[in-house]
């Protein structure tokens, strides 16, 4: 985009009256969200003139409040009936809106900026090699360097509120720190309980450990995360006590599946970082497909209690992976199984118990059925007709 110059200071800021005018645009999600991206700008005192007085601050402002009043659903504004009002529902963390004047509240995901702004590439698309474990320390780095490491502790209420709101938007890519403000002004007052120093003396390289663990687990092949493990990441931060809770618990909230994909794509994370969870008390380090049709491994995310496996079609045209130990001396919990790619059969599973080694002979009296959660096994298999990639976690 070419560098434009900035917003012209109106002679009357903040004028009596407003205006309705109506547009066309074509009838599409993607315009639509590209339309209110261009109309956000104006909220941003960063794009209004520069007059060495609080004039921008001021436009913007005007223009939020605008802004934020908008029913984009119909882009109506000229209808006899109540202003369109928003809030964050406190115990649902959900973005909501009402049409009559406050008396009823909906659910409002399609105006929330953590579900509807633009979503960074992975890594992979610039050609930069990344391991899964790396990306999900990428996100902990935004929590970690970008943002409570960066808060000077002289700093005022107002510009630790201010910071963290714009750390967060730059993830986020739409919304307003007014917006954000709101998400995270209760962190901040903790803040300023604790003291900034104890806040950040507590934020200790285990807190950052169990978070990392908890993005790693619960984010997808394609280094994104969904709407249900933003709520996972955000039920296991519960177990952090202390203001080290209340951190993660608001920024992650605040940044949302949006905000947290794009922390974990932003390609911030240290290749060396360890994703070996503290409930994990196994290796499957060892553990190699049957043999050259049992399934492909994807090394690049593999842990000690984590991999994915592609699976490989076998003499009777049907796909498999089949994955455990040769000799039967390590043995594992399998605490989940989820298909990336297409879907296997439960039906047509079959395991291994120790001592057995992975062979046929020993998986036989285990088939039909995956094995019960809490079970040692030695090996896995799994079967479809059709392709599959699956990934499996160990416990």
């Amino acid at each position: 985009m070419p560098n434009l110059p900035n917003f012209a200071i109106p002679d009357v800021i903040n004028p009596e009256n407003t205006r309705c005018i109506c547009i066309q645009i074509p009838d599409d999600e993607t315009w639509i969200q590209n339309f209110v991206g261009l109309l956000a700008q104006p909220s941003y005192w960063f794009n209004w003139q520069r007059t060495g007085t609080t004039a921008g601050s001021d436009c913007a402002k005007v223009w939020t409040e605008l802004y934020w009043a908008i029913d984009w659903s119909t882009m109506s504004c000229c209808c006899d009936q109540p202003p369109i009002q928003f809030r964050f529902d406190t115990e649902t963390g959900h973005y909501q809106k009402s049409t009559d004047g406050g008396l009823t509240w909906q659910d409002a995901p399609e105006y929330d900026p953590r579900e509807i702004s633009t979503i960074f590439p992975p890594p992979s698309a610039s050609g930069i090699d990344t391991t899964k474990c790396q990306n999900a320390d990428s996100l902990v780095q935004v929590i970690k360097q970008q943002i409570v490491n960066s808060v000077d502790v002289d700093w005022t209420f107002a510009e630790v509120l201010a910071f963290i709101a714009t750390v967060i938007l730059a993830f986020a890519t739409a919304g307003t720190v007014l917006f954000f403000s709101g998400l995270v002004s209760a962190l901040v007052g903790a803040i300023f309980g604790a003291g900034a120093s104890a806040w950040q003396a507590a934020m200790t390289d285990s807190v950052y450990d169990n978070l990392r663990c908890l993005i790693f687990n619960n984010m997808d092949s394609d280094n994104s995360i969904d709407d249900a493990g933003v709520t996972a990441v955000l039920d296991g931060i519960g177990s952090i006590t202390g203001i080290a809770g209340v951190t993660l618990y608001s920024i992650i909230n605040a940044l949302g599946k949006v905000g947290c994909t794009n922390g974990i794509r932003a390609n911030l994370g240290d290749p060396d970082a360890d994703c070996t969870c503290s409930d994990c008390t196994c290796s499957v380090s060892e553990w190699t497909p049957f043999d050259a049709d049992g399934g492909v491994i994807n090394e690049s995310t593999r842990t000690d209690c984590f991999v994915e496996i592609e699976a490989q079609i076998r003499g009777d045209a049907a796909y498999y992976v089949i994955f455990g130990s040769s000799t039967g001396d390590t043995s594992c919990k399998l605490t989940d199984a989820t298909a990336t790619v297409g879907t296997f059969n439960p039906a047509s599973s079959a395991y291994a118990l120790p001592p057995d080694a992975m062979t046929p002979t020993n998986w036989t009296p285990h088939s039909g059925a995956m094995p019960s959660v809490g079970t040692e096994i030695t090996g896995i298999l799994l079967k479809q007709i059709a392709p599959f990639t699956v990934q499996l976690t160990f416990g």
